[in-house]
């Protein structure tokens, strides 16, 4: 149950940073910090889930919104690493 919660929270998040609708004035370094964050809380979701006997439709829904999630916003945070590695090299 609390494990559903943290999930939710997590993709929450994610799915709004990911979707640019976040609003706040923190510096990008925070923002990916904190992003790096619920990468690492994601993948632990994951790695759990896999462990867990789930046949409820609506659990394996969650388990692809969350690895869904996971993927955008790894390819995100990989982006803006290869630019922030450009940006140093210039």
């Amino acid at each position: 149950m609390v494990g559903s919660a943290v999930c939710q929270e997590v993709v929450s998040r994610v799915s709004s940073f990911v979707l640019g609708k976040r609003e706040d004035k923190e510096s990008k370094g925070r923002i990916f910090e904190r992003l790096e964050m619920a990468l690492a809380e994601l993948e632990f979701a994951l790695e759990m889930s896999v462990k867990l006997p789930i046949t409820d439709i609506s659990l394996l829904h969650r388990r692809k919104v969350i690895k869904h999630a996971y993927t955008e916003a790894t390819n995100l945070l990989d982006k803006h690493k290869w630019q922030s590695h450009q940006e140093d090299r210039d």
